[in-house]
């Protein structure tokens, strides 16, 4: 009786190279997509991040917001808060002197949307001297529009501000300020962020 001979043949060999490759294939397959997958999630969540401390920051300076009217470099009086269109400018409080020197504790912000791009600037003081644009910096990319309207204290809105005809409201500011940011990649998002002056009032 014949004995078969030990070890495997070489058509075993190969059937066995073959299984070997179809589960090395799949499995870096299942590592690549796994790796794809965490630098998607990655980049969403920097992408939430930047989103959300951008508009974390814009809620805080409204907040800081104060009614208080500004001269530019003319001498003309401007209103405390100014919308138009695109662009947001405004009077915040919060900026401490450094110990020993005299200044101000009040800035001029501007918030502005400009071809994908939303910018922040600011006057280091709110009354001007001459007329330099204010420092800017790119505050967020990668947003398609923002929409601003302001809530007057009779219960309407405007998408500008102060309301046309009213002088008095130059030293005022809205009661709230309803923001919607349209992202390319995150849609929509919808902020109320309400106003409330510390400032003691005109020809303070």
């Amino acid at each position: 009786m014949s004995r078969r001979p030990s070890g495997y043949t070489l058509l075993e060999l190969l059937v066995a190279l073959a299984v070997f490759a179809v589960v090395i294939t799949a499995a870096y397959a299942g590592v690549v997509q796994f790796l794809r997958t965490a630098q998607r999630l990655e980049a969403e969540a920097r992408r939430d991040a930047e989103i959300q401390f951008a508009v974390d920051l814009f809620a805080q300076e409204l907040a800081q917001a104060v009614a208080r009217p500004v001269r530019d470099a003319l001498g003309r009086r401007e209103a405390a808060l100014q919308l138009q269109g695109a662009q947001l400018l405004f009077t915040r409080t919060g900026w401490p002197a450094p110990p020993g020197q005299a200044r101000t504790d009040l800035r001029r912000v501007l918030y502005r949307h400009d071809h994908g791009q939303w910018l922040r600037g600011e006057h280091a003081a709110p009354d001007r001297i001459d007329a330099a644009p204010p420092s800017t910096s790119v505050l967020l990319g990668g947003l398609d529009a923002w929409h601003l309207r302001c809530l007057t204290r009779d219960g309407q809105w405007l998408e500008h501000w102060p309301p046309r005809g009213s002088d008095e409201a130059s030293a005022q500011l809205p009661l709230a300020i309803e923001a919607v940011f349209e992202f390319t990649d995150r849609g929509s998002v919808r902020r109320l962020l309400t106003l409330v002056s510390t400032w003691p009032g005109p020809g303070s």
